[in-house]
């Protein structure tokens, strides 16, 4: 078993179990046998009756921002070195202000031929944060989220409420809302992951964004720059 474990704080996670097999193609057994082979040598070969390897690997996220929105257009702003990935809908002098964050994982160390038997994604809430110390927040009623896959590329130190990269709405999860307002989150988001390692071109990420937009929900996590 192949186990990349590290204390990483509260930085977003992938937790991904492969599920045992071979990727490389079946050999012809006949074929290789040399012309004089005996094969009248009835003599049997051990049985491996080990367990097949299973193979569990956790990634950190590589890179990640936030956007937002202020009254009918994006600020004009990036928030890709900020602490934190928030998820919000809130005012401000009673203009709308809306928060989307984007979260990306380096997967190129497992190959394309491999079997994702679960993925999990694990985001950590930051009881110390300064921008948000009250943590998550259901004012306005409940703070569930939707996560999608993204499926164009994007920079941390570029994007921008304008420029967002388009998602796949058929890959689209719910986040459940909170129960606490530091509460961790773990998604299966294990059928993604596998069409990002099966297709390397297609892996940007995931997008979080509220399932309802309107005031005053938030969800919000550590990021790397944390």
């Amino acid at each position: 078993m192949y186990l990349n474990l590290k204390t990483w704080g509260l930085v977003a996670l992938l937790g991904i179990t492969l599920a045992p097999g071979c990727s490389d193609e079946a050999i012809d057994s006949d074929s290789d046998l040399p012309a004089d082979t005996d094969d009248t040598d009835d003599t049997e070969l051990p049985i491996d009756t080990s367990p097949p390897t299973v193979e569990t690997v956790t990634v950190v996220s590589t890179k990640d921002a936030m956007v937002r929105l202020f009254g009918s257009s994006g600020d004009g702003k990036n928030y890709g070195s900020v602490e934190h990935n928030s998820v919000k809908a809130w005012t401000n002098g009673g203009t709308l202000v809306l928060h989307r964050s984007f979260i990306e994982f380096d997967l190129s160390s497992i190959p394309s031929t491999a079997n994702v038997s679960q993925a999990t994604l694990k985001l950590y809430a930051d009881a110390n944060s300064t921008a948000y110390p009250d943590g998550h927040d259901r004012t306005g009623g409940a703070n569930a989220c939707q996560i999608t896959q993204v499926s164009d590329e994007w920079q941390d130190s570029i994007i921008t409420w304008d420029i967002q990269p388009l998602t796949d709405s058929e890959t689209m999860l719910i986040i459940p809302e909170t129960s606490d307002p530091f509460e961790n989150k773990e998604v299966n988001v294990t059928e993604m992951v596998q069409n990002m390692v099966s297709f390397p071109e297609e892996n940007h990420g995931f997008r979080l964004i509220l399932a309802n937009e309107d005031p005053y929900l938030t969800m919000v996590f550590a990021s790397i720059d944390h």
